[in-house]
């Protein structure tokens, strides 16, 4: 079983989907809660109702439970709107309205599950799209029924990817085929780079390497974000602990496109350290003009009338320090003012 999950803000747009019994043949409501059904427009009243309750900006939860075709044979035994209940439950999606809408316009059967995020108490349901919750669930329902688990990257359908994800699958497939034919890290990251995959390392203070990372043209990915199996200590199982300058070797062909490759992101480097025996952690730097800020700061300097300029002129003007005593000068030589205080003594009358 595959759950996915969606926030939005109206639940017409939505539902019209869901519903859609002439696009999608095959589609049933299998199961519903405090929601009038005659109409699909009835059906988005009903929701929006119960939302007004909340201030919340994004009251539609949409959820899909996707699973393999030889789960159906389990679907007689537990039934497949009970084992919806069932991850709902877990999730935190209860007392609130919902419609559960069956498809079959896919090999692979699934429901869509449209729920109201504002419960029946007016309250706002929170953690419903916490997504380690969900991995957790999702196992806990697949073993509990007995189904069929799925393995999501390896099972997709290409042609329905856009955008990262079509780099990411790239790489997934490149690497998979690439440590079939390959046992060592020379070859592996050879092979990776006439694929147009570029392979590096992170390292921790101490030097040693606890993260990798495959560059696609501007695109970045730390191996774990890929797939697990792509994480640097489940490579170095493989393929032992990486030895050597190869990596060296490799990084001296990007030089000179330094500031084309993409800045690892911390939420990238926070992944790969999360899985790394060695928790502390630096980011490096690839091939980095080390006198960038030096040449831009001397040449903000230079300018004629800059802000930097006109600073140290007024920095190096001369100027008097008062002295300990307050009376602004020193101990042999008296200022005007002291002078002309001794002129207006005090006389008597």
């Amino acid at each position: 079983m595959i759950a996915k999950f969606k926030q939005g803000m109206g639940f017409a747009g939505l539902l019209n989907y869901a519903n859609d019994k002439i696009m999608k043949e095959g589609t049933k409501i299998i199961d519903s809660k405090d929601v009038c059904l005659s109409s699909n427009e009835m059906m988005a009243t009903s929701f929006r109702l119960q939302a007004q309750a909340s201030k919340t900006k994004k009251p539609v939860g949409h959820l899909i439970l996707s699973f393999h075709p030889e789960d159906e044979s389990r679907f007689k035994i537990f039934g497949l709107a009970d084992i919806c209940h069932a991850y709902m439950k877990e999730m935190g999606i209860d007392n609130t309205q919902y419609v559960m809408f069956q498809h079959s316009d896919t090999k692979h059967p699934h429901v869509h599950i449209v729920y109201n995020r504002v419960n029946n108490d007016g309250k706002l349901i929170k953690g419903d799209t916490n997504y380690n919750k969900s991995v957790a669930v999702t196992k806990t329902i697949t073993s509990y029924f007995g189904l069929k688990k799925a393995n999501e990257k390896r099972n997709v359908n290409v042609e329905k990817l856009k955008g990262k994800d079509i780099t990411k699958y790239k790489i997934l497939k490149l690497a998979e085929r690439s440590l079939r034919l390959n046992s060592s890290w020379k070859s592996f990251i050879e092979d990776m780079k006439k694929g147009g995959i570029q392979v590096r390392f992170s390292r921790d203070f101490g030097g040693k390497i606890n993260g990798i990372v495959f560059t696609s043209g501007t695109i970045s990915y730390s191996g774990f974000k890929v797939d697990r199996s792509l994480s640097y200590n489940k490579l170095a199982y493989h393929m032992g602990e990486f030895e050597g300058l190869e990596v060296e070797n490799s990084m001296k062909n990007h030089k000179e496109n330094t500031e084309k490759t993409p800045v690892l992101s911390s939420k990238v480097d926070k992944e790969e350290r999360e899985f790394s025996q060695d928790s502390s952690y630096y980011s490096p730097t690839f091939e980095g003009n080390s006198n960038a800020e030096t040449t831009s700061n001397e040449g903000s300097g230079s300018q004629s009338g800059g802000l930097g300029q006109a600073v140290m002129e007024i920095a190096f003007q001369p100027h008097v320090v008062p002295s300990s005593g307050g009376g602004g000068g020193s101990s042999t030589s008296k200022s005007d003012d002291d002078k002309d205080k001794n002129k207006r003594k005090f006389r008597r009358r």
